[in-house]
């Protein structure tokens, strides 16, 4: 089986380093190519294969969105969205991967209360976005902002899947129930596996 594995990710890489492979008139990209396996082990090691080879993907496994690192982090960010005068809560989103700033910048505006302004006005502004469109353009924008350096990595394909998951089942549980803090609520019980 895991001969196999190899062989499928071999191929794969293969077929899209050649660029002989065409789908019309451009050449065939990663997201052009589906692969059916039996299990989730199955998905998981495939997926690993491919990213060693630099082969952009994502797995439709069975593993659950609100138990990654990523809904975690959007928790947290989201957090700060609904209180964003809380200086403690903004830290804490700034020096999320999400939101990507490094500790150097983090630690230089402790010393400078003005350079804190810029930040509280962005969430304010994501703040009163939420209210006027609903959370799912918030995390649109998150990963909007996020995008160029998540797609960097290796498995930024997938991420961005999982965070554009996420932001449509908030959207969807806002939607039936209203409520920025309930959401958060909701969102912190399904992290931590909790059922309602």
């Amino acid at each position: 089986k895991h001969a196999a594995l190899v062989a499928c990710a071999n191929q794969i890489a293969e077929l899209l380093a050649s660029a002989k492979h065409h789908i019309g008139t451009r050449s065939v990209a990663p997201g052009d190519i589906a692969v059916l396996l039996p299990g989730n082990a199955d998905i998981l090691q495939l997926r690993t294969l491919l990213q060693a080879r630099e082969v952009p993907c994502v797995g439709a496994g069975k593993s659950n969105v609100f138990s990654t690192d990523w809904a975690r982090e959007l928790q947290i960010l989201l957090y700060a969205v609904l209180n964003h005068s809380d200086e403690g809560a903004l830290r804490a989103a700034l020096a999320t991967r999400l939101y990507g700033m490094d500790f150097d910048t983090l630690a230089s505006l402790r010393n400078d209360p003005e350079a804190w302004q810029p930040y509280a006005k962005t969430f304010d502004d994501y703040h009163r976005l939420w209210q006027r469109q609903g959370v799912y353009v918030v995390v649109q924008a998150l990963m909007q902002r996020a995008g160029p350096r998540l797609l960097a990595a290796a498995d930024g394909e997938r991420t961005l899947t999982d965070l554009r998951h996420l932001g449509e089942l908030l959207q969807a549980r806002d939607d039936l129930d209203g409520g920025a803090e309930a959401l958060l609520s909701w969102l912190a019980s399904q992290r931590s596996g909790e059922d309602e």
